[in-house]
């Protein structure tokens, strides 16, 4: 009796273990249903989550606002830098005019002053220059051109004046670096007497080195100024020893002398 019962009891247990297991297979595969339907239901046809549809709409919107929002920016950048390009360039084309009315003022300005020089060079080099020997042994060679007058602001009746600073002293000092083409800043004046009248002078004259030394007639031409006629290149600058202010009372004395005769 023992052992049949214990069958039974084994059986029973076997028979209720083999329920159980059942049960639990039939409620897992359940659950499995349920959740794989959670997991699958939701999504769209594109395989996008339904719950999220929502949210893409809205992140549709927030991208076409972003995208107007920046197309007006960019309407109004593109608008601002058109502003800007035409007021550069009204900007551009005042200062290109500016620099234009520059530019013309000073190649002007530039043109005027190889003008002046061009004339002044045409004066010294355009005529006719004769050079010839001289007799006197002291003079290496004598030239003779037709050289313009120093323009002059002198009016009226002309008086030679041997008095340094005057005016007249000062033109006649350019008519003797015109004819030796010596510079204001490179010329001594060594010595200047009357020439054969009273609107006439000679001057020995040197380049600041003394290695050039002169002697140049220039006479006077009423209303034009003082004019060389003549220039002689010396060996040796013979006046070299003269006193310039004992010459110049000597010739103040001569031209007083003149007007009284």
């Amino acid at each position: 009796m023992m052992d049949n019962g214990s069958r039974i009891n084994r059986f029973d247990k076997k028979r209720r273990s083999t329920k159980l297991i059942t049960t639990l297979g039939i409620v897992g595969g359940v659950l499995a249903a349920v959740l794989l339907l959670i997991l699958i239901l939701p999504f769209g046809e594109n395989g996008t989550p339904a719950a999220s549809d929502e949210n893409e709409k809205e992140t549709k919107n927030e991208e076409s606002n972003q995208s107007k929002s920046n197309e007006e920016t960019d309407t109004s950048k593109s608008e601002e830098n058109e502003q800007e390009g035409q007021s550069s360039s009204e900007n551009d084309g005042t200062s290109k005019q500016e620099e234009e009315q520059t530019d013309s003022t000073d190649k002007e300005s530039d043109k005027k002053s190889n003008d002046k020089e061009n004339e002044s060079e045409e004066d010294n080099t355009n005529s006719e220059e004769i050079t010839t020997e001289s007799d006197d042994p002291n003079v290496v060679k004598t030239i003779k051109k037709d050289w313009e007058p120093i323009v002059t602001d002198q009016e009226g009746n002309h008086t030679t004046t041997y008095t340094e600073g005057t005016k007249d002293w000062k033109e006649m000092e350019a008519s003797f670096r015109k004819a030796t083409g010596l510079s204001e800043g490179n010329m001594i004046n060594w010595w200047t007497t009357r020439g054969k009248d009273s609107q006439s002078v000679v001057g020995t004259v040197t380049n600041n080195a003394q290695t050039k030394v002169y002697r140049v007639y220039s006479t006077w031409v009423e209303n034009e100024g003082w004019k060389p006629v003549k220039v002689e290149e010396l060996k040796e600058n013979d006046k070299k020893n003269n006193h310039k202010e004992t010459n110049q009372e000597e010739q103040n004395e001569e031209a007083n002398e003149e007007e009284e005769q």
